[in-house]
């Protein structure tokens, strides 16, 4: 297993792309087209490889100097189980940039693993589109 820091222009990006649309939007309907937002090129995404195979991506937004939101994080059914080291590589690489504070918004289904990570509910959760959702995040000692 490897796990490696990726941009838009690198040869996995599209296969990064591809995994996060089986996931999360084609259930939903919509098309495979890769619409880039602004904020695309800022995104810090980390992917999992198994023999140059996607197996599992997770994207990072710096909100600031010292936060980011993680989104996007995928694993396919080869990938079940790299959820902690995926989290773990991503967390070491945001500290030493200087990031402090990491957070997710989770499905409320999804706030028992992130705890496991040592992930603390922040906030309320809430309803989006019948969905129950809750901010989780943590924070990183100065001294990393």
């Amino acid at each position: 297993m490897k796990f490696k820091f990726i941009k838009l222009s690198d040869p996995y990006y599209k296969g990064a792309r591809m995994l996060r649309w089986e996931a999360l939007e084609k259930p939903m309907g919509i098309p495979p087209e890769v619409v880039l937002s602004p904020e695309d090129n800022a995104n810090i995404q980390l992917v999992a490889l198994e023999k140059d195979h996607i197996v599992g991506c997770v994207l990072c937004y710096p909100q600031s100097e010292k936060e980011g939101k993680v989104f996007d994080f995928v694993l396919s059914k080869e990938g079940k189980g790299l959820g902690r080291q995926m989290m773990s590589k991503l967390e070491e690489f945001l500290q030493r940039r200087g990031l402090s504070h990491l957070y997710v918004i989770a499905k409320e289904d999804l706030c028992e693993m992130y705890s496991h990570l040592g992930y603390s509910r922040e906030g309320e959760s809430f309803e989006e589109y019948g969905v129950l959702y809750q901010k989780m995040g943590k924070y990183f000692s100065s001294s990393s």
